[in-house]
């Protein structure tokens, strides 16, 4: 059975550090924690769970640091891991599952990364990323602000989740230096460069990120990228007939996605088109969670559509089917305040109480 080394990537140490290397150590041949050179409590850490030291310096590069790790790690497969990942007990049990199941001819697994919400352990996106790499496969590690795997070789993807426990929402500023100098150095990026360069301009406030999402959509970038850039182009777009035209334009890249269809239910819905606004939000919520490596935030795969079609139903005098669809969301997030005042709401409608809006 093939034996499996666990890379990890400590910034900080502490909590996240510990519970990453908790939620491994019983499951994998040997630990290479990669920490800053000058942090004794990170350090001490990974000492307590028999890790091998990889230290670091302050600046030095990202993909070099793990690519010195797993080039030292021993297993035949290699799991590379973030501090502050987790194996919940359902998916220790599909590593085990997968140890068993992995081939010679597999140079690498895809997985879902989960990223949890401010509820405890609540997963509000996910996106697929290569983290376990035959140590035989021919690899690269890219891209300093946010690293990804690109093996040359037969890549599959499996039903395994690691789970990170975020401390507050993603912002992606903080790569905008770095993408900024791979232009003036290189004076082009990759696509998924190009979309996280996007993200880190408009989370610093600087509107050239509109620039960046229009030239991914025109290149000759993969599919979900494109997706991706559409959508997120469109949330940046004040302008709501601009906003419609570039949803619509996704579909030129594949079929409709939910999010795509939620916010054109949404454009429909401000402009009180409610039957259209109806047709979107049931096709959002008739979709399944995909299998994609661009980031998917589950609520439009359910209580968003759910809810709105509550709305829209209310909207057009339809109390039973708003109450139906508030059900149907209720069953998305157990105990949601929208949810508990629309079925007051409902429920006093039936009882001839005056009319309000939900």
């Amino acid at each position: 059975m093939p034996t499996f080394s666990a890379c990890i990537y400590a910034r900080e140490g502490g909590l996240p550090l510990k519970e990453t290397l908790q939620s491994i150590t019983r499951h994998v041949r040997e630990i290479i924690v990669a920490v800053p050179a000058d942090s004794p409590p990170a350090i001490e850490t990974a000492q307590t769970f028999a890790a091998q030291i990889l230290p670091y310096v302050s600046g030095e590069s990202r993909c070099t640091v793990l690519q010195k790790a797993l080039s030292q790690a021993e297993g035949d497969f290699l799991l590379w891991l973030e501090e502050g990942d987790f194996f919940t007990p359902a998916d220790l049990s599909k590593l085990r599952t997968l140890r068993q199941a992995l081939h010679s001819d597999v140079d690498a697994a895809r997985v879902k990364c989960a990223f949890t919400a401010d509820a405890p352990d609540t997963v509000e996106h996910y996106r697929y990323e290569t983290r376990l790499l035959a140590r035989q496969a021919s690899y690269t590690v890219a891209d300093d602000a946010n690293p990804v795997l690109l093996v040359n070789g037969n890549v599959v993807t499996y039903e395994l989740t690691i789970t990170h426990r975020q401390k507050a929402p993603e912002n992606y500023a903080y790569g905008r230096s770095y993408y900024q100098a791979r232009l003036e150095q290189t004076g082009t990026l990759t696509p998924r460069e190009r979309l996280y360069y996007a993200r880190a301009l408009r989370d610093s406030g600087d509107t050239q990120a509109t620039a960046q999402y229009e030239t991914l959509i025109q290149d000759d970038a993969p599919n979900q990228l494109r997706i991706a850039a559409c959508l997120e182009l469109a949330v940046c777009q004040p302008d709501a007939e601009k906003r419609l035209d570039v949803l619509l334009h996704s579909f030129r890249f594949g079929p409709p996605q939910a999010d795509i269809c939620c916010l054109i239910g949404t454009y429909l819905q401000e402009n009180k088109a409610f039957y259209g606004a109806i047709f979107w939000y049931d096709l959002a919520l008739s979709q399944k969670l995909p299998i994609t490596r661009r980031t998917i935030y589950r609520d439009y795969w359910g209580y968003i559509p759910a809810l709105e079609l509550c709305r829209c139903y209310y909207a057009v005098g339809d109390a039973a089917k708003a109450s139906n669809f508030n059900r149907i969301a209720g069953e998305y997030r157990p105990g949601d305040a929208a949810v508990r005042y629309n079925e007051e709401f409902l429920a006093g409608l039936q009882r001839g109480a005056s009319k309000h809006h939900i």
